[in-house]
Order: structure tokens, then C-alpha cells, then sequence
């Protein structure tokens, strides 16, 4: 039997622990860094996969997402479909550098295809979203396209290019990135080694990527995977997988208001898209081939979203893992005369696709809340469940309280972003066009859904404004005879919001502070 002055040492002991848990608990609870999402994924829980699967130039207008059953069945109806994505820059290499960096274009170095990538970007690579993840303990890899430019300077088989020297950016842990732009027995860097493999460039992606995940569960089980899938399709030059080639004879592009512009609305644009002559019928028919070659492009898309998922089930991983499924940006297909080009602000261009399966998310769920490109990092850091937050630095917010449903004090509460181009006029071979291709602008889409307008400028001169809610098309310019002073006194397009960084882009002013009267 215990002597009754040991059970009262014991019972004194056992008061002053409980004491210091409870102190301790305090501490961690008032003071600690944790997660945005903290009950989701507890300490005996395991941290979720990340797969991010990106198509280049898929646009939302021509209905090209009808065309995939196996991305609808397999992620958009498991998920949640956010129908306000958008890419704040329409062009290849800085829409992924705003990816990778979270940042806006004006705050990253690759603003245009002007600029090489070996010339801006690796320099600012042991900050980006994949040394983030590695730091936070996940096993990174990459399939597929990576940036404009990555080992195709001055010529994919000439020394001097960083594919050549063996430049594995930092942060992957497996690295299969395109460096020749080809459909067909493309060139790849394999960990640094230069290879050319024979086979079609998205059954490519697929097979390795499958194959690195079954890798993974073999000698890494316990270890979380963030996978980037970086697809050519449906990008030039269009070139579809030999068992696709004859699909869609009969397919066209959407008619809608905006296709080949009339003189009526066309008139009302800014200078120089007032001076775009109508498409001739040779170009009509251009167009519409191209319509059915990016759609025939994106069945191995499709077929690949089916092959991974489907890995990912046999492994007994898919329950803990997001699957992302989004494009860099869109493309004009005829829309106000624009065709073959993306370098604008029109909702065909900047409305991207977005949807997300996952631990948490309800299945067949829709979301209004904005989301950019810009946002991806953050959200991966807050999904890794990290021990700190992306960089101050990083303008994008993290889109797992809209994923999740989650109404809190760091729930995305943006109404405006920023859209920027900034290729250089002068310098691409669309005549008249290339002028277009330096704009700017603000698209204000407030919570509520009852305001939605864009703000644009084209080469910092001619102002056009639509509102997008009783002109979906954007025919309407309603700046047309607003003098450009006008326009720029305007709070909303001031350099505030124009040129935000950090802090100042994630946390934008309510549209309930603007006066957008004057537009009426």
C-alpha cells in the first residue's frame, strides 16, 4: 500500500504537469504559427498530395471543357468548379512565373517572351512555390512544360542553353520538363540529362507521371508528393494524337455576339482594334480548324487526367490528395476579330478553367470567389499544412477557405485584380494587332455578384470599360467617349491598385469605396 505522503507528492506532481500542459497549450494556441486550415489535417493525420495538372492556352468560351468526360466525371463533378478563375497575365511565360512566384507580373522579372528565361528567371528560383513545398517536407516533381525558353536558347541542340548544362531548377525532386516545343518525339530534360523520347508529348506526361507515383509508393510511402503536370495541349501548333486526328469534323466555333465583331460594337473599341478589318471567310475556316485540332489536342488531356486519377486510386492515395485542374490562361478564337493570339483582357483570354477534388471539398460544389493565378502558391503552402506562410512579398491569397467553405477573418475577400500584358508593340508578327498587346486594367467583380466591370487600357492611351453584367460579350465600350483624364482619375485604376505589391494586392479596398456611378 502507498504511504499517504507519497500519493500526496504523486497528486502535488501530477497537478504542476497538468499545469505545464496547460500552459503550454496556452502558449501554442496565442502564439504559434499554424495553418489557415488547422482541422483538417491534425498532427496524426497525414498531409494530403498535391497533384496540379495545367493545359496551355484552354480557353472557357469555346467550350472545349464539353469535351473531356473524364475531367468532368473524374475532378469537376468530385470537386468544386470556382467560376470566377481568371489569369491575371494572357501569355505563356509570366502567367507561370506568376504561378510559381505568386506575384503579379509587375512584381516578377519574366514579363514577356521579349525577355529570355535564362536571362530573369533563375535567379528568383530558390523562392518559388516548389522550394517552398520541399522545404515543408514534400517530394516535388515535374512533368511536362515548365517555361518559354527553358533550354531553347539560342537552339535546343546548340550549347549554351541551360537544358544543356544540366540546370535542374531548384526545388524538384524529379524533373522531366519539355525543352523542345513538339508534339511528336519531343527533347526532355530527364533530371538534367537532355533526352529525346519517342511517343506523343501528353501520353509522355502521363505514363511518367504514373510511373513516378508508383515509385513513390514504393520507396517514399510516407513521404506527401506535390506533382505538377504541365501539358502542351492545346497550344500550337495543334498537333493532335494520331488516334484523335479524325474526331470533330463537324464541330464549330460558338457563334456568339462577339465572333467576328460587327462594325456597330467594333467601332466603339479603342484605337487600334476600331481599325480591325472583319475576318474574311478563308480566315473563318482557319479558325474553325483550329478549333478542332485544339479540341482533338486535348483528348490525351483528357485521357491522362483519367490514367492519373486512376493510379492514384490503386495506390490508395486519391482520398488524401487535391487534384487541380487548370489552364495558364485562354485564347481568342475569333472573339471581337481577334484570332490565334491571347495577349489581351477579354474574357476569353483571361477566364481560365479551375476545378479541385479533395479531402474536405464538397462534391458538385460551385464558388463565386475570385480566383488568380497568382493565388496557387499560397494555396499549396496552406494545403501542405507548412510551419510558415508563403513570403510577405507574394501578392495571391490562399484559395482554401473557399475550397473548404471556411468563413474566417482570412476567407478571400477580393473584388478587384489586376489584368496586365506586356509585350512590347512592335515586335510580333499580327500587323496591326501587336499594338493590343500592352494593356492594362482593373476587373472589379464585387461578392454579391451585382457589379462586374472591366477596366482596360490599351498602350496607356485608349481606355475601354464594359459591364460585364448586361454586356457579357464586352461589345460596349463605355469609356469610347471618356477622355483619357477622365479615366485616370478614376481611384480604381490608380497606380494604388494598378502597381500593388504584398500586403496592398491581397487586401484591396471593397468596391463599396469606389464611386463607379459615372459609368452609368
Amino acid at each position: 500500500m502507498v504511504p499517504a505522503k507519497h500519493m500526496l507528492i504523486i497528486f502535488i506532481a501530477c497537478c504542476f504537469i497538468f499545469s505545464l500542459l496547460q500552459l503550454h497549450m496556452i502558449d501554442v494556441t496565442q502564439t504559434a504559427y499554424r495553418p489557415i486550415k488547422t482541422d483538417q489535417h491534425p498532427p496524426s493525420s497525414p498531409r494530403p498530395n498535391i497533384v496540379f495538372i495545367i493545359t496551355d492556352d484552354q480557353d472557357i468560351a469555346t467550350e472545349s471543357l464539353n469535351y473531356m468526360p473524364h475531367l468532368r466525371r473524374l475532378i469537376a463533378e468530385p470537386g468544386m468548379t470556382f467560376s470566377n478563375a481568371f489569369a491575371t497575365t494572357s501569355l505563356c511565360a509570366p502567367s507561370r512565373a506568376s504561378i510559381f512566384t505568386g506575384q503579379y507580373a509587375h512584381n516578377h522579372p519574366f514579363k514577356n517572351h521579349d525577355v529570355m528565361y535564362h536571362h530573369v528567371f533563375p535567379p528568383v528560383e530558390n523562392e518559388t512555390a516548389s522550394v517552398w513545398l520541399q522545404r515543408a517536407g514534400y517530394d516535388t516533381a515535374l512533368f511536362g512544360k515548365y517555361f518559354n525558353g527553358y533550354g531553347e536558347y539560342p537552339h535546343p541542340t546548340i550549347k549554351g542553353s541551360l537544358a544543356h548544362e544540366g540546370h535542374v531548377p531548384p526545388g524538384w525532386s524529379r524533373w522531366f520538363s519539355t525543352v523542345q516545343g513538339m508534339y511528336f518525339d519531343p527533347l526532355f530534360s530527364d533530371d538534367g540529362e537532355l533526352t529525346r523520347v519517342e511517343g506523343y508529348h501528353t501520353d509522355l506526361l502521363a505514363n511518367r507521371s504514373v510511373e513516378y507515383l508508383w515509385d513513390h509508393a514504393r520507396t517514399a510511402p510516407s513521404t506527401p508528393v506535390f506533382m505538377y503536370i504541365g501539358a502542351k495541349a492545346p497550344h500550337a501548333p495543334f498537333t493532335p494524337a494520331q488516334r484523335h486526328q479524325n474526331m470533330f469534323t463537324d464541330v464549330d466555333v460558338p457563334k456568339v455576339p462577339s465572333f467576328n465583331e460587327p462594325d456597330s460594337f467594333m467601332s466603339t473599341k479603342p484605337y487600334p482594334l476600331d481599325k480591325v478589318p472583319p475576318m474574311t471567310k478563308d480566315m473563318i475556316d482557319k479558325n474553325r480548324y483550329i478549333h478542332r485540332q485544339r479540341l482533338r489536342t486535348l483528348q490525351a488531356v483528357d485521357e491522362m487526367v483519367r490514367d492519373v486519377v486512376d493510379a492514384l486510386d490503386k495506390l490508395a492515395m486519391l482520398n488524401n490528395t487535391y487534384i487541380f485542374y487548370t489552364s495558364d490562361h485562354g485564347y481568342q478564337l475569333g472573339q471581337h476579330r481577334l484570332w490565334n493570339l491571347k495577349s489581351v483582357s477579354y474574357e476569353e483570354s483571361i477566364r481560365i478553367p479551375l476545378f479541385v477534388r479533395g479531402p474536405g471539398i464538397t462534391p458538385g460544389s460551385k464558388t463565386r470567389d475570385i480566383a488568380l493565378n497568382i493565388d496557387f502558391a499560397s494555396t499549396w503552402l496552406d494545403l501542405a499544412g507548412a510551419l510558415f506562410r508563403a513570403p510577405s512579398w507574394v501578392d495571391g491569397v490562399s484559395l482554401v477557405p473557399s475550397m473548404l467553405h471556411q468563413r474566417s477573418t482570412h476567407h478571400n475577400n477580393r473584388e478587384l485584380f489586376v489584368t496586365e500584358n506586356f509585350e512590347a508593340p512592335g515586335n510580333n508578327i499580327d500587323g496591326m494587332f501587336n499594338e493590343i498587346k500592352f494593356n492594362r486594367g482593373v476587373r472589379a467583380l464585387s461578392a454579391d455578384g451585382r457589379v462586374d466591370v472591366l477596366f482596360n487600357s490599351i498602350n496607356k492611351l485608349y481606355p475601354e470599360c464594359y459591364i460585364m453584367l448586361i454586356d457579357p460579350y464586352q461589345l460596349n465600350n463605355k469609356c469610347k467617349h471618356i477622355p483619357l483624364k477622365t479615366y485616370k482619375e478614376n481611384p480604381i485604376v490608380w497606380k494604388s491598385v494598378m502597381e500593388c505589391k504584398g500586403y496592398t494586392c491581397r487586401n484591396t479596398k471593397r468596391l463599396s469605396e469606389y464611386d463607379l456611378t459615372w459609368l452609368s
